[in-house]
């Protein structure tokens, strides 16, 4: 394994190292770059398409001539996207579909790099680029764990997705994931060594954000009140497990309030969750919200369920802001990857409602431990992960 490699598999992933310094390293060097198109499927409001945004409108700030590709421009997040960052849509919100028109930009912007994020779109990406023949940097970013997506699907669309990953995904120049766990996973699921197999983690929101948040209105009644509250922000689907979260809250028998900012297709299955454990004074759905930084910097603590998860945003958001978390062990390692070694004590099994009422429980009877949640947070920034990017690109 060459040094490279070796730092990429170091314990913890730092990717902090002087800050300020890589702002000015990527500026100087951005004027000679090829164009770079990130491709997302749409901007729904998922973690993985704020990172890419992000990331977007990070490299034109930093200079480089960088664009979005969607297949549909779909999605709350669609807003937040500025004028500034050119904006390609393939027309569907089928990937099949977008596959000829993919291709035809690609030989027609012939950039220097694609980055890719989402399985489904980083399988239509490796064929976009072949069928386009043009010469490009093509870098696959996987975001969930693959090994438990499989499980969720039938057993036909078991077999094709992972049979497409086994093949495509090694056409790449680059394959990133955002946990140790989730790369090792993906690299065994596509038949890659696990060194080749790059982990760039998600990078913190900038301090910026989160102080403008705290100056914000304050966006619900419930934290004026005496109360704890704790904010969940998480798509409303199976493998976010709102109902070991919700079980949890029952036991702790009104000692704490629990606002969920997300929506999805469990949405009817959580309502009546709430009626049956007799929450609804306790639990409030607030669906998705842009401004979740106004909610999450007044939490008593984010509260994380997950089956499986890569690295999640809310988690790393939440950190950033000082606000203690709680968290299941999810497949994929994100939550554990972060928290684990200051926080051991604040991640418990998956499905076990019990364990997480009981660290809930604890992390009220104990005071906020900021000075540990900031220097996790401190290990993570956009202008670092952007520079990691820019390497896979070969720029």
């Amino acid at each position: 394994m060459d040094e490279a490699v070796a730092a990429d598999r170091a314990d913890p992933p730092d990717i902090s190292a002087e800050p300020g310094k890589a702002r000015e390293l990527i500026a100087g060097s951005s004027a000679a770059a090829g164009k770079i198109l990130i491709y997302i499927p749409s901007f729904s409001g998922g973690g993985a398409e704020r990172v890419f945004m992000r990331l977007a409108c990070r490299l034109v700030e930093d200079g480089y001539p960088a664009a979005m590709v969607v297949n549909s421009e779909e999605g709350p997040l669609r807003e937040l996207l500025p004028g500034s960052v050119p904006l390609h849509v393939l027309g569907s919100t089928r990937s099949i579909r977008t596959l000829l028109p993919f291709a035809r930009l690609l030989r027609r912007e012939r950039p220097v790099g694609v980055v890719s994020a989402l399985t489904g779109a980083n399988l239509n990406a490796v064929l976009a680029v072949k069928l386009s023949r043009i010469k490009t940097r093509l870098v696959l970013c996987q975001r969930t764990q693959f090994s438990a997506h499989l499980r969720q699907l039938t057993p036909v669309r078991r077999f094709v997705r992972r049979t497409a990953v086994r093949i495509l995904y090694p056409m790449a120049d680059v394959v990133t994931g955002n946990t140790r766990g989730l790369a090792s996973d993906i690299a065994r699921a596509a038949g890659l060594s696990e060194a080749a197999v790059r982990v760039i983690p998600n990078p913190a929101p900038e301090t910026d954000m989160l102080v403008a948040a705290r100056r914000n209105p304050c966006p619900h009644p419930w934290f004026e009140e005496g109360t704890p509250v704790a904010v969940a922000i998480a798509r409303l689907e199976p493998s976010k497990d709102y109902p070991t979260m919700l079980r949890a809250i029952a036991r702790l028998k009104g000692r704490l309030r629990l606002i969920v900012l997300g929506e999805g297709s469990e949405r009817a299955r959580i309502e009546r969750m709430i009626e049956e454990l007799d929450l609804k004074g306790t639990v409030t759905l607030e669906g998705f919200r842009l401004n979740r930084f106004d909610y999450l910097v007044r939490g008593r603590m984010l509260v994380l369920s997950s089956i499986r998860e890569g690295f999640p945003n809310a988690l790393i958001e939440a950190v950033a802001a000082g606000i203690p978390c709680v968290s299941t062990d999810s497949a994929g390692g994100g939550p554990a990857e972060i928290l684990g070694r200051d926080f051991s004590d604040s991640i418990v099994p998956v499905g076990d409602d019990a364990a997480l009422a009981a660290a809930i429980e604890a992390e009220l009877g104990r005071p906020p431990r900021h000075a540990k949640l900031e220097q996790i947070a401190s290990r993570f920034s956009l202008d670092a992960m952007t520079r990691r990017f820019l390497k896979e690109i070969g720029l």
